[in-house]
C-alpha cells in the first residue's frame, strides 16, 4: 500500500458510495454501477469513466477537497491520520467569521473529471439550507464545466453536464485550514434539516399537505405554485434519521424521479435488486423516504406524475402545464408502496407482449421511401469509379435538404458524413453540389463533413469519442433530428483488422451497432466490391449484420451507372434505377505558365440519365433574354469587364469569380439604354429618364436572378456563369477574361463596401 491513506479505501468508500455488493474478493469489491476497491492496495476504479486513485482521489471527486482539506475530512470522520509533510502549508491568515448569510459568488475551480478539455469547475447556482429562524446553515452548490472557449461541457443527455456539493457555514472553532472563503466543503458537523424548514414548519402546524421532492429545484417551482414542499440534502438515495422528526403529523406525498433503469456503466447491462426488480434511483429513493417517515407521518403516499419525460421530475411537469389544482387531484389517488403494484417489468431483451403489438413505439418506417428505413444500417457497394461515393453524398444531400432521392419522398433530419478517404474531394464534390443544385451558401443545410479518419477495430480505439462528437454536433441542429451518419469507407474505418475475419469484423461491427444504438441515427457504410465485382469485399457477416445492401454498377461504354436495391430485411428488394455523373466547374487555378488562362477546377455531381446531355445542349445554346433583359445583362457584362473586381471571401463564391458595384452596373447600363424623354438640360425629363431606367434595371435584374443568371450581395453583382443566347462569352467559362486567383479578403474592406452611390435592394430589390 503506497502511503497511509490506502488502508481506509474500503471505509471511505462506503461513507461515499454506500455497502459494497455481495460476493466481492480479497482484492476486488464492487460497488455497483462499475465501480470497484481494491482494499489490498488502496486503490478505486469507476470503469465507466475509465479513472481511478486512491482515498484522496476518492474524497476530491465526490465531495471536492483536495490534499490537506481531503485529509482534515478524513480526521473529521473518525480516519486516524498522522501529519504527512507531503500536504503540510504554511498556517492561513487570521480570517474573519462568516456573516449569518454568506455572500454568493461565482467560483471556478479544474474540473476534476475530464482533464483533458481544460474545462474549469464553475459555480453557478446555490440553494440555503436555514434553521428555524432562517440562518443559513449549509448549502447545496451546483457546478458546471467552463471549456475553454467559454461554453459548457454538454453530458450525455444533451443538457450542461452539472455536479452537486454541499458546503457549511465555517465556525470559530473550525480549523482555519479548512475555512474558504466562509465556507466549510462538507456537511461534516453540520446540523441537517429538511430544505425551506421554516416553510416547511408552518405548513405542517397548518394541517397542509406536503409534497416531497427529490431536488431543490423542483421544490422551489412548487412553492411558485403554492404548494408546500421539501426535499432532503444531497438527493437520491441520502437520508439521515435527523430528518425525521420534522415530519411528525405531516400529511406527505412524495413524488419520485422517473430515472430509468440504472446500468453498469462498464458493461452497460442493466441493474437488479436482489429480489429481481429493476434499480431505479428515484422510485427507490421514494420508498426509502416512505419507510422513514411512515412511522411518524399522519399520512403518507407516492404519487407517480403522468406523463413526465425520462429523467423528468415535478419541475419538468409544471413546465409542462401542470398546476396546483391538478397537482391536488391527482394527490387524491396516492397510495403507500404495498398498495401499489411491484414496479413494471422492464424487459433486458425487448420483450413484446402479442396483446401490446400496436401500442406506441419504434416502427418500421422510411428515411428514403421504399429504399432506406428510419434507425437502421445498410451498405452502399460498388467497384473503383463506380460513384457509389458521390451517390452517398447526393442520398446524404437530399436528406439534410429535405428533397426527393430519385422522385422518393424522404424524412429531413441531420447528416453527418465521415469522410475517412479523401475529405478534401469530399469538400469539391459537396460545392459542386451546392453549384448545381442551386443551394446558396449562406443556407445552413444540416450536413456536417467530419474529415478525420476513424477506428472501430481497436478496443481503445475512436467508437466512445465519435458517439460523444456526434451528439455534441446535434446540439446545433436542435431543430432537426439526427437522420443519418456515413462512414465512408468501411475500409478506413476498420483499422488493423482483419476485414476477412469474422472475428476481427465482428469487432468492428459491433461498435458500428454501438454507434447506431446510441444515435439513433440510420448507420449507412460506404465499401468496395470484391475483385470480380460480384459481392462486398471481405467476410460475410457484413452485408448479414445491415437491413439494406445497395450496389452501384457502372456500363464501361456509357458511363451510366445502375444501383440495385440487393437486400431489404423488411420489404421488397430489387428495386433499381440509373444515374449519370455531370462534371460542374466549381473554380478556376493559375495556368502552368504566367500567360496561360485559368484552368478550371471541375467534380461531379449525381443527375438523371439524360440530364448531362440536355445540359450539354443546353449550355450550347444558353438561355434566351428578352430585348430588355438583354440590354441590361449587356450593361452587366461591360461593367464587370470594366470594373470588375475579384469576389471578396466573404462571398464564398468559386475562386476567380468576379464581382461589380450596383452604382458601377448601372452606369453602364445608362451608356447604352436607348431612353431618350426630352432635352438634356430639362430636368423634370431627366428625372422621368432616372425613373425609367431604374425600373427597366428593376423588372430585368428580378428575372435574371429568377433562373440564377446573376447573383447579388450587397453591395455586389455577378454572373453566375450560365450560358445565355447571343452571348458567346458565356458559353464556355474558361474564356471569361481576366480571371485571376482571389486575394485574401481583409476585413476592413466591410466598411469600404458600405460606401456605393447605389445598392443592389435599390436597384432589383
Amino acid at each position: 500500500m503506497e502511503d497511509q491513506f490506502g488502508q481506509h479505501i474500503m471505509g471511505v468508500a462506503e461513507l461515499l458510495w454506500g455497502k459494497p455488493r455481495a460476493g466481492g474478493t480479497k482484492t476486488e469489491q464492487r460497488f455497483g454501477d462499475g465501480r470497484t476497491v481494491n482494499p489490498v492496495k488502496g486503490l478505486c476504479f469507476v470503469h465507466g469513466e475509465n479513472v481511478g486513485g486512491g482515498v484522496l482521489w476518492l474524497i476530491e471527486r465526490e465531495v471536492g477537497l483536495k490534499g490537506r482539506d481531503g485529509i482534515e475530512w478524513l480526521r473529521s470522520h473518525g480516519f486516524p491520520i498522522e501529519d504527512d509533510p507531503k500536504y503540510e502549508r504554511r498556517a492561513a491568515p487570521e480570517r474573519r467569521q462568516p456573516a449569518a448569510q454568506p455572500v454568493r459568488r461565482q467560483q471556478t475551480q479544474p474540473a476534476a473529471d475530464k482533464p483533458d478539455d481544460g474545462a474549469r469547475k464553475e459555480l453557478v447556482r446555490t440553494w440555503d439550507y436555514v434553521d428555524e429562524a432562517g440562518k443559513v446553515l449549509y448549502q447545496t452548490i451546483r457546478f458546471q464545466f467552463r471549456l475553454p472557449d467559454k461554453t459548457w461541457r454538454v453530458g450525455e443527455d444533451g443538457k450542461p453536464e452539472k455536479t452537486y456539493s454541499q458546503r457549511r457555514v465555517a465556525r470559530p472553532d473550525d480549523d482555519p485550514e479548512k475555512v474558504r472563503d466562509g465556507w466549510v466543503y462538507s456537511l461534516a458537523g453540520a446540523r441537517i434539516v429538511p430544505y425551506r424548514l421554516p416553510d416547511l414548519i408552518e405548513a405542517v402546524k397548518g394541517g397542509d399537505r406536503i409534497f416531497f421532492v427529490e431536488g431543490e429545484k423542483a421544490a422551489d417551482a412548487l412553492w411558485e405554485l403554492g404548494v408546500p414542499a421539501t426535499c432532503n440534502p444531497m438527493g437520491a438515495g441520502k437520508w439521515w434519521d435527523e430528518l425525521t422528526p420534522f415530519f411528525v403529523g405531516a400529511d406527505v406525498v412524495i413524488i419520485p424521479d422517473n430515472d430509468p433503469q440504472a446500468i453498469n456503466k462498464a458493461t452497460r447491462e442493466p441493474l437488479f435488486h436482489a429480489d429481481g426488480r429493476p434499480k431505479r434511483a428515484g422510485i427507490d429513493h421514494a420508498e426509502a423516504v416512505f419507510g422513514k417517515l411512515r412511522p411518524v407521518a399522519k399520512a403518507v403516499g407516492l404519487l407517480d406524475l403522468p406523463g413526465l419525460p425520462l429523467k423528468g421530475d415535478a419541475w419538468d411537469w409544471i413546465m409542462a402545464g401542470g398546476s396546483a389544482e391538478k397537482l391536488y387531484d391527482l394527490a387524491l389517488t396516492v397510495r403507500p408502496p404495498e398498495a401499489r403494484p411491484q414496479p413494471r417489468f422492464i424487459s433486458r431483451f425487448g420483450a413484446l407482449r402479442w396483446r401490446d403489438l400496436d401500442a406506441p413505439g419504434p416502427e418500421h418506417e422510411y428515411l428514403i421511401d421504399d429504399f432506406l428505413t428510419v434507425g437502421d444500417k445498410s451498405v452502399i457497394g460498388g467497384p473503383s469509379k463506380s460513384g457509389k461515393s458521390f451517390l452517398a453524398i447526393h442520398a446524404g444531400m437530399s436528406v439534410a435538404r429535405g428533397v426527393d432521392f430519385f422522385g422518393r419522398p424522404v424524412r429531413r433530419g441531420l447528416v453527418i458524413y465521415q469522410a475517412g478517404e479523401g475529405a478534401r474531394g469530399v469538400k469539391k464534390r459537396l460545392r459542386a453540389y451546392r453549384k448545381h443544385f442551386g443551394v446558396p451558401a449562406d443556407e445552413d443545410v444540416p450536413f456536417v463533413l467530419l474529415q478525420s479518419k476513424i477506428d472501430l477495430y481497436r478496443a481503445d480505439g475512436d467508437t466512445a469519442a465519435l458517439i460523444e462528437e456526434i451528439k455534441a454536433i446535434c446540439q446545433f441542429y436542435p431543430e432537426y433530428p439526427l437522420a443519418m451518419f456515413f462512414i465512408d469507407t468501411l475500409a478506413t474505418a476498420q483499422g488493423a483488422a482483419d476485414e476477412n475475419s469474422g472475428k476481427d469484423m465482428g469487432a468492428v461491427l459491433d461498435n458500428i451497432d454501438r454507434i447506431n444504438r446510441e444515435t439513433g441515427a440510420h448507420v449507412c457504410l460506404v465499401h468496395h466490391m470484391n475483385a470480380q465485382g460480384s459481392k462486398l469485399r471481405g467476410h460475410t457477416s457484413i452485408i448479414s449484420n445491415l437491413d439494406q445492401a445497395i450496389f452501384v454498377t457502372r456500363d464501361e461504354t456509357t458511363k451510366v451507372r445502375t444501383v440495385t436495391l440487393d437486400k431489404q430485411k423488411d420489404d421488397a428488394d430489387g428495386i433499381n434505377f440509373r444515374f449519370e455523373l455531370m462534371s460542374i466547374e466549381i473554380g478556376s487555378r493559375p495556368g502552368a505558365h504566367p500567360d496561360d488562362l485559368p484552368r478550371p477546377i471541375t467534380s461531379c455531381v449525381v443527375v438523371d440519365v439524360g440530364q448531362k446531355a440536355k445540359a450539354v445542349e443546353e449550355r450550347a445554346k444558353g438561355f434566351k433574354l428578352s430585348v430588355n433583359e438583354s440590354v441590361v445583362f449587356r450593361a452587366l457584362l461591360d461593367a464587370l469587364r470594366t470594373q470588375g473586381e475579384q469576389a471578396p471571401s466573404s462571398l464564398r463564391l468559386p475562386l476567380g469569380t468576379k464581382v461589380v458595384r450596383a452604382s458601377h452596373w448601372k452606369k453602364a447600363f445608362e451608356a447604352i439604354a436607348l431612353i431618350e424623354i426630352g432635352e438634356e438640360n430639362d430636368e423634370e425629363a431627366q428625372k422621368r429618364r432616372a425613373d425609367a431606367i431604374r425600373k427597366q434595371i428593376k423588372r430585368a435584374g428580378e428575372s435574371l436572378l429568377k433562373f440564377n443568371i446573376i447573383g447579388r450581395s450587397e453591395p455586389f453583382v455577378w454572373w453566375t456563369g450560365k450560358a445565355v443566347l447571343g452571348f458567346p462569352e458565356t458559353y464556355d467559362r474558361t474564356n471569361a477574361p481576366d480571371q485571376r486567383p482571389e486575394p485574401p479578403f481583409e476585413a476592413d474592406q466591410a466598411s469600404a463596401y458600405a460606401d456605393t452611390d447605389d445598392s443592389i435592394q435599390d436597384l432589383i430589390g
